[in-house]
């Protein structure tokens, strides 16, 4: 597949989630920090206002879930969306990854999808469910998103 062909399938995949329904989120989280003197790592700073993901699912309200994570090509990384039926912590995410339920997450009907590509990546997702605008981006290899 050409990356003009990935983006616009990426793209057709994440704008396919307007009008669904999230009823929860669920996923990997990777601390912000390892082991910081003897406490074990760090998940959460009040000066970071972010989530930083390994990889996240939307369980849809018909029972399908979509996992959202990022790849690498040659010169970048980008965004990408497929179906998932990984439902459960398999027990091998431990020390700075731990798999975990996000209720924090905005749920409820996906009123708006907007995608942003950068070059021959998507870049970052925006979705409004209800109120709340969230957004998913790449940034660097990490995984990284913000509830608004």
């Amino acid at each position: 597949m050409t990356r003009e062909g990935r983006l616009a399938g990426q793209t057709r995949t994440f704008t396919a989630l307007g009008g669904k329904r999230v009823d929860r989120w669920a996923g990997v989280e990777l601390a912000l920090r390892e082991d910081a003197a003897g406490t074990g790592p760090h998940f959460a700073d009040p000066d970071v206002p972010c989530l930083q993901l390994y990889w996240l699912q939307a369980w849809l309200d018909d029972g399908t879930a979509v996992e959202i994570g990022t790849y690498q090509d040659d010169d970048g990384f980008g965004l990408h969306g497929h179906s998932s039926d990984k439902a459960y912590d398999d027990g091998r995410w431990n020390g700075i990854y731990r798999w975990r339920s996000f209720p924090e997450l905005p749920t409820g009907s996906i009123d708006r999808v907007t995608v942003f590509p950068e070059r021959h990546f998507l870049a970052e997702v925006h979705f409004r469910i209800g109120a709340r605008r969230w957004r998913w981006s790449r940034a660097n290899w990490r995984r990284r998103t913000r509830a608004r």
